[in-house]
């Protein structure tokens, strides 16, 4: 995309208001930029509009974090995509994010940082392992095994913004309030844990018997989905802001127009290292706690004692 004078702060409901707003002169995108831009408006036309939350939630997404400022609530749907080996596709967005009112703000798209963990998980017999060696071999794993940055948006250059999410945690996945309704508010995404601290969970993820942890557990009697936890060592995502316009650009990180309740978080909170970042993976946040957050005593004891006990589950074969 070339400069560009953008519409007034918008509503996107269709492909014709999407060039209203970012194209109004007809000039900025290119006929491959078009190509993407309308496959993805293929797919993604059954969400737009005053019922497109309802009808994601149909298709079977589900909140992958809580409400957040700038993105509003990042919904998945775990059967469109493989959540062992996430790869994006660029006219299949991997989930959506809806403001405060329901509406469709901006799609996403992931792809694994690393090669995948659950080839790695399945090779280690985990009840042998000391904390301490898994979290070396897992710290060498991934300095082995960082992927490239993806290529699916080189045709739109430099406005191209893809961001990273490490040592990932996100818990309370297909939770429901007592409407029976997908809760979002308690969904729990955390991210940037030390080292140590991503292997912990981990361990305690594993022994736990009311814990599924996707992608390395499968576990159908919880029901649809068949896990409520994932853990994932780092993702590339990039946004699109196909639903609500975005003078900070269509592939900026956040939108400060996306509307919010008095629930949004800022995402310097889902950082748990207490390191400054430099955007999402880099967004120059510091940790709310300001420094490593280090399990308790009785949480490390627990740790030790789990080499001397059986997996709770069969890992994914």
């Amino acid at each position: 995309m070339s400069s560009v004078t953008y519409a007034h702060t918008a509503k996107i409901t269709s492909l014709s208001e999407f060039y209203t707003y970012y194209d109004a002169t007809g000039t900025v995108f290119t006929q491959p930029q078009k190509n993407i831009i309308g496959g993805i408006f293929n797919n993604i036309e059954p969400y737009l509009g005053a019922n497109g939350l309802q009808e994601a939630i149909a298709a079977g997404f589900i909140p992958l974090t809580q409400e957040l400022r700038g993105h509003g609530t990042h919904w998945f749907n775990p059967t469109f995509i493989n959540l062992g080996n996430i790869q994006a596709n660029p006219l299949l967005p991997s989930g959506l994010n809806f403001d405060a009112d329901g509406n469709l703000a901006g799609v996403f798209w992931a792809q694994e940082l690393y090669q995948p963990i659950v080839s790695l998980v399945q090779s280690l017999d985990l009840t042998t392992l000391t904390p301490a060696t898994l979290t070396q071999m897992y710290t060498q794993y991934k300095q082995a095994t960082e992927q490239p940055e993806p290529t699916i948006f080189d045709a739109f250059g430099s406005t191209v913004q893809w961001h990273h999410h490490t040592n990932v945690v996100i818990e309370n996945l297909g939770a429901r309030n007592a409407q029976g309704e997908l809760d979002a508010p308690t969904v729990r995404f955390r991210q940037s844990l030390l080292d140590q601290n991503f292997v912990n969970e981990l361990l305690v993820s594993l022994a736990n018997p009311g814990i599924v942890v996707a992608p390395l557990e499968t576990d159908n009697s919880l029901g649809y989905p068949p896990f409520n936890r994932a853990l994932s060592p780092g993702f590339q995502m990039i946004h699109m802001w196909v639903g609500q316009g975005n003078h900070a650009g269509l592939f900026a990180d956040t939108n400060a127009s996306i509307e919010v309740s008095a629930n949004a978080i800022d995402e310097a909170i889902t950082f748990e290292d207490g390191q400054v970042h430099t955007g999402h993976g880099d967004h120059g946040h510091i940790g709310t706690n300001g420094s490593p957050s280090v399990p308790e005593p009785s949480v490390l004891l627990g740790l030790f004692g789990l080499t001397l006990l059986p997996l709770k589950k069969r890992l994914t074969k």
